[in-house]
């Protein structure tokens, strides 16, 4: 039939059109394209018709009937559509933003980039509706259930979800940026790679949630839960995270160059490259716990026990990631760096099974003295034939390495006041104070220069112990001294006219920086030192601290503020 006299049709008024209609429902109606913008067409039967790319802007279409229709493409902004049927009607990249569709109905409609922005979606049920790919922006969707629904690659930007229920919802690729989720539940929901810039995630439950690949950038997680969740690969610079649950999260290759975790989300920490993920990620640690002691052949046989464990479990990787005394005994703990794609619940629980054997076999060779002999008889021939060789490679092996340390600059105030004899006689009694220290807290790459004093240390709570009982040591003895502690990869390389190891890197320039910037003789250490000493309360006072850099370091500029605390030491660590 011809376009002008459908059109015709529908201009005598909804009875004479769904007359019509009734009698003649094998006709196809063709009307895509026309403009049917600011009419009344309430109740209209526009069934299976091809009505693409048709403007019904501002029209009312109440109650209508577009079941099995064509509308790709239309325009239905600012309409009223309360009531209409879209039943299996195909709607992509039609544009219904600001559309009134109150007891509207959208079961089975294909959906695709369809365009709701804006709308208001109260009492109106969701159930059954398939929104990938649609447009959402600014609609309000509060108190809706949509759980388990699929909003892969929505656009949600600023809409407003406040307690609705997203439980394992699918969002992977959506646009969440400053969407209001105020009391939404999110638990299990899927966020592989969507865009949750400035979203307020505080207080939610996001326990096994997946956000890999996800942008966060300036997120706020305040208070959630993020146990077993999946950040893997997504960037989080910006976020706060006061008072998050995060045990058994996974954070590989997580991109964080400065995050919050004070309660107001006002200070700003600092990380380098990687660094947030090797602070705070969450690995699997196999305890072995040694009665009374370790003795020196246990010691000896704990790169075989690692081996052994790897060798089970092809493509895990361990190391031992410390050795310490406590009441009754030793204990060993090592890391599982790389689980090898293996279930990790499934390799924590094989790997203790099987540690706790090898323990025990270990144990028993105390009272096998034979077996004991010959183990340690066996030890001494590996020592013979490669110590000598070690030692004269030594030297070499220090040159251009990288290792990670808590360095330490100390520099005393009012050098430059004395002169002569009493500069001597000061800076010999200043290093025959400090060297005994130094030696006690087993400080490596010791260096004093001066009036300064460079140091490092493998573990932050033994260096800033040191530095503490150094500085009070040298202001018993009238010697104030300025002390900046910071922790990173540092470069070792063998300076052959001083003879000593020289330090390089970012963490040794920016202790500089903290050193210089210490106020009245002050110990100022980094965020990055903090995050290991914070539970050392007992012994330590952390005021924080902005402080304004002077020179430039790293990826900072002169006359920025960086976040640090100063330290005063309550009592010594024995």
């Amino acid at each position: 039939m011809e376009v002008n006299s459908l059109l015709e049709l529908i201009d005598m008024g909804q009875s004479a059109w769904n007359e019509w209609r009734e009698a003649n429902a094998s006709v196809p109606i063709n009307l895509s394209g026309h403009n049917f913008s600011n009419k009344d067409l309430s109740g209209y039967d526009f069934s299976e018709a091809n009505l693409s790319y048709c403007n019904f802007s501002k029209s009312d279409l109440s109650h209508a009937n577009f079941i099995s229709a064509n509308l790709q493409h239309s325009k239905f902004g600012f309409c009223n559509l309360e009531s209409a049927k879209f039943i299996a009607a195909e709607l992509a990249h039609a544009d219904l933003t600001l559309a009134h569709l109150k007891g509207a109905k959208f079961l089975t409609a294909q959906l695709t980039h369809t365009n709701f922005s804006y709308v208001d979606f109260s009492g109106h049920s969701l159930q059954g509706m398939d929104f990938r790919k649609a447009k959402l922006s600014g609609s309000i969707l509060r108190s809706q259930n949509l759980k388990g629904m699929n909003f892969a690659e929505a656009d949600l930007s600023q809409a407003d979800l406040t307690e609705a229920s997203l439980e394992d919802c699918n969002l992977q690729g959506a646009n969440l940026t400053r969407a209001i989720l105020t009391d939404s539940l999110l638990q299990g929901a899927f966020f592989k790679e969507a865009d949750l810039t400035e979203t307020d995630l505080s207080n939610k439950s996001l326990v096994r949630s997946n956000f890999a690949g996800a942008k966060l950038e300036n997120c706020d997680l305040r208070n959630s839960e993020l146990e077993g969740a999946i950040f893997d690969n997504a960037t989080m610079t910006g976020c706060k995270f006061f008072n998050v649950k995060n045990k058994g999260w996974s954070i590989k290759n997580v991109r964080c160059e400065h995050a919050f975790w004070d309660k107001e989300g006002l200070i700003s920490s600092r990380y380098r490259l990687h660094e947030f993920e090797k602070l705070y990620s969450e690995s699997i640690v196999i305890d072995l716990r040694y009665d009374k002691y370790i003795a020196p052949h246990e010691l000896s046989a704990l790169p075989i026990l690692v081996e052994h464990l790897e060798a089970r479990h092809w493509g895990i990787k361990l190391r031992v990631k410390s050795i310490r005394e406590e009441a009754g005994g030793s204990r060993v703990s090592i890391v599982v760096q790389d689980t090898g794609g293996m279930n990790a619940k499934q390799l924590e629980q094989d790997l203790k099974e099987e540690a706790s054997h090898l323990l025990a076999a270990q144990i028993a060779m105390r009272n096998d003295r034979r077996l004991l002999t010959e183990f340690k008889e066996s030890l001494a021939q590996v020592k013979n034939q490669f110590w000598p060789q070690l030692l004269e490679l030594a030297a070499d092996s220090e040159a251009g390495k990288m290792r990670m340390f808590t360095i330490m600059l100390l520099d005393l105030k009012g050098f430059s006041r004395w002169k002569g004899d009493e500069l001597t006689e000061k800076l010999t009694l200043f290093r025959g104070l400090v060297q005994p220290i130094l030696k006690r807290w087993k400080a490596s790459y010791p260096n004093m220069e001066g009036d300064s004093l460079r140091a490092t240390f493998q573990n932050a709570a033994v260096g800033v112990a040191c530095a503490s009982m150094i500085k009070s040591v040298l202001d018993a003895a009238g010697f104030p001294c300025r002390i900046g502690m910071d922790l990173g990869e540092v470069v070792l390389q063998y300076n052959e006219i001083t003879e000593q190891t020289d330090l390089s890197g970012e963490a040794v320039n920016f202790a500089a920086r903290l050193e210089s910037l210490g106020q009245g003789g002050e110990l100022l250490i980094s965020e990055r030192v903090w995050h290991y000493v914070k539970h050392q309360s007992e012994f330590f006072d952390y005021e924080p601290r902005l402080a304004r850099l002077e020179k430039g370091v790293g990826n900072l500029r002169a006359g920025e503020q960086v976040h640090c605390y100063a330290v005063t030491m309550k009592k010594p660590i024995i």
